[in-house]
């Protein structure tokens, strides 16, 4: 199923994503805090989570099942929205067993590298 899932975005953000969505007829879900002990492939509307940790304070959206037209779009149409998002991700079969805690991580740790690499080379 085609779907971007939301993590801790803003109103002005959940918004712009949702405006994102309508044009390329995707489904959005507000991924509730609960469920960030849950694999992102068992993460839907009706999914109940125990998670009882602290969420990150940073946000992101995972694209699930979009082609590369429909990618793009949301992102284009994103970036001219000023939307403030985090990390942006797509769900793979490598991470689709990960957590959102484990996705969040992984972001991170990807930024910092890219960062440090960026970093050497100035």
């Amino acid at each position: 199923m085609k779907k971007i899932l939301t993590f801790n975005l803003s109103r002005s953000a959940e918004a712009a994503v949702k405006r994102a969505a309508a044009v390329n007829k995707l489904r959005v879900t507000a991924v509730d805090k609960s469920l960030y002990d849950t694999a992102l492939r068992d993460i839907s509307g009706s999914a109940v989570g125990s998670y009882a940790g602290e969420a990150p304070d940073k946000s992101m959206i995972i694209m699930c099942g979009l082609g590369s037209g429909n990618m793009n779009s949301v992102l284009s149409m994103l970036k001219k929205s000023g939307a403030e998002i985090t990390y942006k991700a797509v769900l793979t079969e490598t991470n689709a067993s990960w957590t959102p805690i484990k996705m969040f991580e992984e972001m991170e740790l990807e930024r910092l590298a890219v960062e440090q690499t960026r970093l050497s080379n100035q």
